[in-house]
Protein backbone atom coordinates (compact mmCIF):
# COMPACT_ATOMS: atom_id res chain seq x y z
CA UNK A 1 0.00 0.00 0.00
CA UNK A 2 2.92 2.38 1.07
CA UNK A 3 4.51 1.55 -2.04
CA UNK A 4 1.20 2.59 -4.39
CA UNK A 5 1.29 5.69 -2.41
CA UNK A 6 4.76 6.35 -3.50
CA UNK A 7 4.01 6.23 -7.28
CA UNK A 8 0.61 7.92 -7.06
CA UNK A 9 3.05 11.48 -5.51
CA UNK A 10 5.56 10.39 -8.05
CA UNK A 11 2.91 10.31 -10.50
CA UNK A 12 1.52 13.58 -9.35
CA UNK A 13 4.53 15.55 -9.42
CA UNK A 14 5.30 14.54 -13.16
CA UNK A 15 2.11 15.96 -13.55
CA UNK A 16 2.27 18.82 -11.76
CA UNK A 17 5.96 19.69 -14.05
CA UNK A 18 4.52 19.27 -17.17
CA UNK A 19 2.05 21.74 -16.33
CA UNK A 20 4.09 23.79 -14.90
CA UNK A 21 6.65 23.24 -18.27
CA UNK A 22 3.51 24.01 -20.28
CA UNK A 23 2.75 26.73 -18.98
CA UNK A 24 6.05 28.86 -19.30
CA UNK A 25 6.21 28.13 -22.62
CA UNK A 26 2.46 28.94 -22.75
CA UNK A 27 3.80 32.75 -21.59
CA UNK A 28 2.76 35.45 -23.77
CA UNK A 29 6.04 36.61 -24.99
CA UNK A 30 7.31 40.16 -24.21
CA UNK A 31 6.26 42.87 -26.66
CA UNK A 32 7.83 46.50 -27.30
CA UNK A 33 6.17 48.93 -28.81
CA UNK A 34 8.89 50.63 -31.22
CA UNK A 35 8.96 53.13 -33.62
CA UNK A 36 12.43 53.33 -36.99
CA UNK A 37 13.55 56.84 -38.03
CA UNK A 38 14.39 56.04 -41.09
CA UNK A 39 13.42 53.64 -44.17
CA UNK A 40 14.79 50.44 -43.88
CA UNK A 41 16.81 50.27 -47.27
CA UNK A 42 16.09 47.94 -50.22
CA UNK A 43 17.47 44.46 -50.22
CA UNK A 44 19.09 44.76 -53.53
CA UNK A 45 22.64 43.47 -55.42
CA UNK A 46 25.71 42.40 -52.80
CA UNK A 47 24.12 43.75 -50.31
CA UNK A 48 21.26 41.41 -50.87
CA UNK A 49 20.35 39.86 -47.07
CA UNK A 50 22.97 42.20 -45.35
CA UNK A 51 22.51 44.62 -42.77
CA UNK A 52 23.49 47.68 -44.16
CA UNK A 53 21.80 51.14 -43.83
CA UNK A 54 20.06 53.24 -40.79
CA UNK A 55 16.96 51.74 -41.03
CA UNK A 56 18.69 48.41 -41.55
CA UNK A 57 20.16 48.70 -37.94
CA UNK A 58 16.65 48.44 -35.08
CA UNK A 59 15.24 45.85 -37.92
CA UNK A 60 18.74 43.70 -37.32
CA UNK A 61 18.55 44.07 -33.96
CA UNK A 62 14.76 43.06 -33.51
CA UNK A 63 15.51 40.09 -35.30
CA UNK A 64 18.64 39.63 -33.27
CA UNK A 65 16.64 39.74 -30.04
CA UNK A 66 14.11 37.80 -30.68
CA UNK A 67 16.17 35.01 -32.34
CA UNK A 68 18.26 34.63 -29.46
CA UNK A 69 14.89 34.61 -26.87
CA UNK A 70 13.63 32.08 -29.01
CA UNK A 71 10.78 33.89 -29.52
CA UNK A 72 10.22 35.60 -25.88
CA UNK A 73 11.27 38.46 -26.87
CA UNK A 74 9.53 40.37 -29.53
CA UNK A 75 10.21 44.29 -30.48
CA UNK A 76 7.74 45.74 -33.23
CA UNK A 77 8.88 48.34 -35.05
CA UNK A 78 6.62 51.27 -36.96
CA UNK A 79 7.67 53.23 -39.82
CA UNK A 80 8.95 56.72 -39.32
CA UNK A 81 5.86 58.94 -37.89
CA UNK A 82 3.42 56.04 -37.48
CA UNK A 83 2.95 56.76 -33.97
CA UNK A 84 5.05 60.23 -33.09
CA UNK A 85 6.92 62.41 -35.29
CA UNK A 86 10.57 61.73 -35.48
CA UNK A 87 11.88 64.44 -34.03
CA UNK A 88 9.48 63.55 -30.99
CA UNK A 89 10.96 60.48 -30.04
CA UNK A 90 13.00 61.07 -27.57
CA UNK A 91 9.99 62.34 -25.23
CA UNK A 92 7.60 59.48 -26.41
CA UNK A 93 10.88 57.40 -24.76
CA UNK A 94 11.16 59.17 -22.51
CA UNK A 95 7.42 59.08 -20.54
CA UNK A 96 7.03 55.51 -22.48
CA UNK A 97 4.74 56.37 -25.03
CA UNK A 98 7.34 54.25 -27.17
CA UNK A 99 9.19 51.26 -25.43
CA UNK A 100 11.99 51.75 -27.96
CA UNK A 101 13.11 54.36 -31.44
CA UNK A 102 15.91 53.97 -33.39
CA UNK A 103 17.64 54.59 -35.16
CA UNK A 104 17.84 57.70 -33.72
CA UNK A 105 19.50 61.03 -33.97
CA UNK A 106 20.95 63.17 -30.93
CA UNK A 107 21.16 66.46 -32.48
CA UNK A 108 17.03 66.51 -32.36
CA UNK A 109 16.97 67.26 -28.51
CA UNK A 110 20.32 69.18 -28.27
CA UNK A 111 18.56 71.81 -26.55
CA UNK A 112 17.55 69.52 -23.90
CA UNK A 113 20.97 67.87 -23.72
CA UNK A 114 23.30 70.06 -25.14
CA UNK A 115 25.68 66.45 -24.50
CA UNK A 116 24.42 65.36 -27.50
CA UNK A 117 27.19 67.39 -29.68
CA UNK A 118 29.76 65.40 -28.20
CA UNK A 119 27.66 62.26 -28.65
CA UNK A 120 26.49 62.17 -32.23
CA UNK A 121 30.78 63.32 -32.90
CA UNK A 122 32.29 66.44 -32.72
CA UNK A 123 33.22 67.95 -36.40
CA UNK A 124 36.34 66.33 -37.74
CA UNK A 125 36.90 63.94 -34.47
CA UNK A 126 35.73 60.51 -35.45
CA UNK A 127 36.75 60.50 -39.28
CA UNK A 128 36.92 57.06 -39.01
CA UNK A 129 34.74 54.40 -37.53
CA UNK A 130 36.94 52.88 -35.79
CA UNK A 131 37.54 56.05 -33.80
CA UNK A 132 34.07 56.57 -32.93
CA UNK A 133 34.46 52.92 -31.54
CA UNK A 134 37.67 53.33 -29.41
CA UNK A 135 36.16 56.52 -27.84
CA UNK A 136 33.31 54.70 -26.77
CA UNK A 137 33.97 51.48 -25.38
CA UNK A 138 37.55 51.81 -24.80
CA UNK A 139 37.49 55.27 -23.62
CA UNK A 140 34.26 55.30 -21.26
CA UNK A 141 31.89 57.39 -23.11
CA UNK A 142 29.30 55.21 -23.30
CA UNK A 143 29.48 54.94 -20.05
CA UNK A 144 29.45 59.29 -19.04
CA UNK A 145 26.17 59.26 -22.16
CA UNK A 146 24.22 56.72 -20.56
CA UNK A 147 24.31 58.72 -16.79
CA UNK A 148 22.77 61.53 -18.78
CA UNK A 149 20.49 59.75 -20.63
CA UNK A 150 18.93 57.93 -17.46
CA UNK A 151 18.13 61.28 -15.89
CA UNK A 152 15.72 60.92 -18.71
CA UNK A 153 14.01 57.58 -17.86
CA UNK A 154 15.92 56.30 -21.08
CA UNK A 155 18.51 53.42 -21.09
CA UNK A 156 20.58 54.48 -24.30
CA UNK A 157 22.95 52.39 -26.59
CA UNK A 158 24.91 53.98 -29.29
CA UNK A 159 25.10 53.20 -32.79
CA UNK A 160 28.00 53.52 -35.26
CA UNK A 161 26.09 54.64 -38.77
CA UNK A 162 26.72 56.79 -40.74
CA UNK A 163 30.56 56.48 -41.02
CA UNK A 164 30.45 59.00 -44.32
CA UNK A 165 28.53 62.45 -43.17
CA UNK A 166 29.48 65.11 -45.60
CA UNK A 167 27.85 68.00 -47.50
CA UNK A 168 24.92 66.65 -50.45
CA UNK A 169 23.33 69.76 -52.67
CA UNK A 170 21.56 70.37 -55.40
CA UNK A 171 24.49 73.05 -56.71
CA UNK A 172 28.22 72.86 -57.34
CA UNK A 173 30.31 73.03 -54.37
CA UNK A 174 33.35 72.71 -55.72
CA UNK A 175 34.75 74.65 -52.29
CA UNK A 176 33.52 75.84 -48.74
CA UNK A 177 32.87 79.19 -50.02
CA UNK A 178 29.89 77.69 -52.27
CA UNK A 179 27.40 77.34 -48.98
CA UNK A 180 26.85 80.65 -48.48
CA UNK A 181 23.66 82.14 -48.79
CA UNK A 182 22.51 78.65 -49.01
CA UNK A 183 19.60 76.73 -46.98
CA UNK A 184 21.32 73.43 -45.54
CA UNK A 185 19.74 70.72 -43.84
CA UNK A 186 21.64 70.31 -40.64
CA UNK A 187 21.07 69.40 -37.12
CA UNK A 188 22.84 70.14 -33.41
CA UNK A 189 26.47 71.02 -33.60
CA UNK A 190 26.53 70.83 -37.73
CA UNK A 191 24.36 73.55 -37.90
CA UNK A 192 26.83 75.72 -35.83
CA UNK A 193 29.20 74.76 -39.00
CA UNK A 194 26.95 75.66 -41.34
CA UNK A 195 26.73 78.86 -39.98
CA UNK A 196 30.74 79.63 -39.59
CA UNK A 197 30.32 78.93 -43.24
CA UNK A 198 27.97 81.46 -44.07
CA UNK A 199 24.90 79.33 -44.56
CA UNK A 200 21.70 78.96 -42.81
CA UNK A 201 20.77 75.86 -41.24
CA UNK A 202 17.01 74.06 -41.31
CA UNK A 203 16.27 71.48 -39.14
CA UNK A 204 13.83 68.58 -40.55
CA UNK A 205 13.40 65.11 -40.32
CA UNK A 206 15.06 62.55 -42.35
CA UNK A 207 11.82 61.68 -44.17
CA UNK A 208 11.58 64.92 -45.34
CA UNK A 209 14.55 65.70 -47.09
CA UNK A 210 13.92 64.58 -50.18
CA UNK A 211 10.46 66.67 -51.21
CA UNK A 212 12.22 69.59 -49.08
CA UNK A 213 15.48 69.31 -51.98
CA UNK A 214 13.21 68.73 -54.58
CA UNK A 215 11.08 71.78 -54.17
CA UNK A 216 13.81 73.90 -53.53
CA UNK A 217 13.00 74.41 -49.40
CA UNK A 218 16.45 73.48 -48.98
CA UNK A 219 19.31 73.76 -50.92
CA UNK A 220 21.48 70.65 -49.38
CA UNK A 221 21.96 69.04 -46.29
CA UNK A 222 24.45 67.23 -44.17
CA UNK A 223 23.83 64.24 -44.38
CA UNK A 224 25.10 60.55 -45.03
CA UNK A 225 26.21 59.39 -48.13
CA UNK A 226 24.37 56.03 -47.37
CA UNK A 227 20.63 57.66 -48.13
CA UNK A 228 21.93 58.27 -51.79
CA UNK A 229 19.85 54.98 -52.19
CA UNK A 230 17.67 55.30 -48.74
CA UNK A 231 16.07 58.16 -49.21
CA UNK A 232 16.52 58.14 -52.99
CA UNK A 233 18.71 61.31 -52.65
CA UNK A 234 20.44 60.11 -55.76
CA UNK A 235 17.66 61.57 -57.53
CA UNK A 236 18.16 65.47 -56.02
CA UNK A 237 21.53 65.64 -54.85
CA UNK A 238 24.13 66.67 -58.05
CA UNK A 239 27.15 66.85 -55.94
CA UNK A 240 28.55 65.21 -52.83
CA UNK A 241 31.71 66.31 -50.52
CA UNK A 242 33.74 63.16 -50.31
CA UNK A 243 36.51 64.59 -48.96
CA UNK A 244 36.54 65.68 -46.26
CA UNK A 245 34.79 63.54 -44.17
CA UNK A 246 33.31 66.08 -41.36
CA UNK A 247 32.39 62.61 -39.09
CA UNK A 248 31.54 59.36 -38.49
CA UNK A 249 28.00 59.74 -36.89
CA UNK A 250 26.92 58.05 -33.61
CA UNK A 251 23.27 57.16 -33.62
CA UNK A 252 21.10 55.81 -31.19
CA UNK A 253 18.55 52.95 -30.06
CA UNK A 254 16.55 54.75 -26.83
CA UNK A 255 14.54 52.34 -24.21
CA UNK A 256 12.30 53.67 -22.03
CA UNK A 257 14.20 52.79 -18.74
CA UNK A 258 10.71 51.46 -17.11
CA UNK A 259 10.57 49.13 -20.28
CA UNK A 260 14.53 48.01 -19.57
CA UNK A 261 13.68 47.09 -16.05
CA UNK A 262 11.15 45.10 -16.38
CA UNK A 263 12.98 42.75 -18.30
CA UNK A 264 14.19 39.36 -17.12
CA UNK A 265 17.41 39.65 -16.21
CA UNK A 266 18.51 37.69 -19.05
CA UNK A 267 17.53 39.70 -21.45
CA UNK A 268 19.16 42.90 -20.10
CA UNK A 269 22.64 41.43 -19.50
CA UNK A 270 21.69 40.14 -23.41
CA UNK A 271 21.20 43.89 -24.53
CA UNK A 272 24.35 44.74 -21.95
CA UNK A 273 26.98 42.75 -23.61
CA UNK A 274 26.26 41.88 -26.81
CA UNK A 275 24.06 44.21 -28.37
CA UNK A 276 27.10 46.19 -29.51
CA UNK A 277 28.24 43.32 -31.72
CA UNK A 278 25.55 43.61 -33.74
CA UNK A 279 26.07 47.40 -33.97
CA UNK A 280 29.56 46.71 -35.33
CA UNK A 281 28.54 44.60 -37.66
CA UNK A 282 26.04 47.34 -38.91
CA UNK A 283 28.92 49.97 -38.85
CA UNK A 284 30.99 47.81 -41.07
CA UNK A 285 28.17 47.06 -43.46
CA UNK A 286 27.49 50.98 -43.43
CA UNK A 287 30.77 51.78 -44.41
CA UNK A 288 30.86 49.30 -47.67
CA UNK A 289 27.51 50.23 -48.79
CA UNK A 290 28.67 54.03 -48.87
CA UNK A 291 30.82 53.85 -51.30
CA UNK A 292 29.17 51.18 -53.45
CA UNK A 293 26.43 53.41 -53.57
CA UNK A 294 28.53 56.74 -54.45
CA UNK A 295 30.08 54.98 -56.95
CA UNK A 296 26.59 53.22 -58.41
CA UNK A 297 25.49 56.85 -58.34
CA UNK A 298 28.09 58.39 -59.93
CA UNK A 299 27.78 56.47 -63.29
CA UNK A 300 24.04 56.13 -63.66
CA UNK A 301 22.78 60.03 -62.24
CA UNK A 302 23.93 63.78 -62.78
CA UNK A 303 25.99 63.44 -59.63
CA UNK A 304 29.45 64.13 -58.39
CA UNK A 305 31.42 63.30 -56.14
CA UNK A 306 33.54 66.17 -54.77
CA UNK A 307 37.17 66.67 -53.56
CA UNK A 308 38.13 69.64 -51.95
CA UNK A 309 41.95 71.11 -51.64
CA UNK A 310 44.12 70.40 -48.74
CA UNK A 311 43.90 74.24 -48.34
CA UNK A 312 40.00 74.07 -48.35
CA UNK A 313 40.25 71.20 -46.10
CA UNK A 314 42.37 72.60 -43.75
CA UNK A 315 40.14 75.76 -43.30
CA UNK A 316 36.75 73.58 -42.60
CA UNK A 317 38.94 71.75 -40.10
CA UNK A 318 40.21 74.45 -38.30
CA UNK A 319 36.50 75.61 -38.03
CA UNK A 320 35.48 72.14 -37.01
CA UNK A 321 37.80 72.12 -33.91
CA UNK A 322 36.93 75.48 -32.92
CA UNK A 323 33.45 74.76 -32.07
CA UNK A 324 34.86 72.23 -29.42
CA UNK A 325 35.66 74.47 -26.63
CA UNK A 326 32.01 76.31 -27.19
CA UNK A 327 30.80 72.71 -26.86
CA UNK A 328 32.92 72.37 -23.76
CA UNK A 329 31.47 75.84 -22.54
CA UNK A 330 27.64 74.53 -22.54
CA UNK A 331 28.40 73.09 -19.29
CA UNK A 332 30.64 71.11 -16.77
CA UNK A 333 29.72 67.70 -17.88
CA UNK A 334 30.10 68.88 -21.82
CA UNK A 335 33.21 69.99 -21.03
CA UNK A 336 34.24 66.49 -19.58
CA UNK A 337 32.92 64.72 -22.46
CA UNK A 338 35.06 66.94 -25.23
CA UNK A 339 38.07 66.45 -22.71
CA UNK A 340 37.38 62.58 -23.19
CA UNK A 341 37.67 62.73 -27.55
CA UNK A 342 40.54 65.20 -26.74
CA UNK A 343 42.59 62.90 -25.02
CA UNK A 344 42.00 60.04 -27.76
CA UNK A 345 42.64 62.22 -30.70
CA UNK A 346 45.81 62.99 -29.11
CA UNK A 347 46.81 59.62 -28.66
CA UNK A 348 45.85 59.24 -32.38
CA UNK A 349 48.07 62.29 -33.62
CA UNK A 350 44.78 63.78 -34.40
CA UNK A 351 44.86 67.25 -32.32
CA UNK A 352 47.88 69.07 -31.22
CA UNK A 353 47.33 71.61 -28.10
Amino acid sequence: MEKKGVWIVMGLLVIFSLIMVSFCYAQQPIKWRGQNAYTAPPDIGPFKGSVAGSGNGPVVLAKWLNRETKGQFQLELSPPGAIVPVSQMFNAVSKGVLDFAGLYYGGYHSGIMPETDIEIGLPFAWEQPEEAWDAYFNRGLINEIRKIYAEHNIYWLPAISNTRYSFGTRFPIPNPDAIKGKKIRALGIYGELVKRLGGSPVVIPAGEMYMALKLGTIDGSIFGLENLENNKLKEVWTHYVFTPNLNTIVGSFIINMDSFKKLPAEIRRLIDDNAKYIILETTMNDYVWDLYWATKASKEYPFKLVYWSDQDIAKVRKIGFGLWDSVAAKSPRCAKLVDIVKAQMRDLGKLHD
